[in-house]
């Protein structure tokens, strides 16, 4: 495995899909049984969720499009995003701990230990 991201919210997705793009084998690991999951938890149905955050508003040099919108089609543009790139999403994915052995990253999580080059926390 090339690359594993801890977290599959807007910043891991986006850094799977840019390592995608560049031919990487990569794997997100989640311990929820969502995407998104803060802003499934926190935002009440039908919020705004804008680019522009209290007036400030950044630059998208990546390649996940991201449009002023709601909660729902938020959500849903990212699980696009997953499905358009075959990027695969192990929920229920809580990580343990990660040791650095001889270069090669072993993340511990209930379900076993994943082995990778290179590991990104997004959380």
């Amino acid at each position: 495995m090339d690359l594993i991201i801890v977290g599959a919210g807007p910043t891991g997705i986006g850094c799977a899909v840019e390592a995608k793009l560049k031919n990487k084998e990569v794997l997100i690991l989640e311990k929820s049984n969502n995407i998104c999951q803060t802003l499934m938890q926190f935002y009440k149905d039908g919020k705004r969720v804008d680019k522009a955050y209290k007036g400030c508003e950044g630059t998208n040099h990546g390649h996940v499009p991201f449009e002023d919108g709601t909660k729902e089609s938020t959500i849903e543009t990212f699980q696009n995003v997953l499905k358009e790139h075959n990027i695969e999403v192990e929920f229920g994915s809580e990580v343990e701990s990660v040791k650095n052995e001889n270069g090669v990253f072993l993340v511990s999580t209930a379900k076993g230990v994943y082995e990778c080059k290179n590991i990104i926390v997004a959380i």
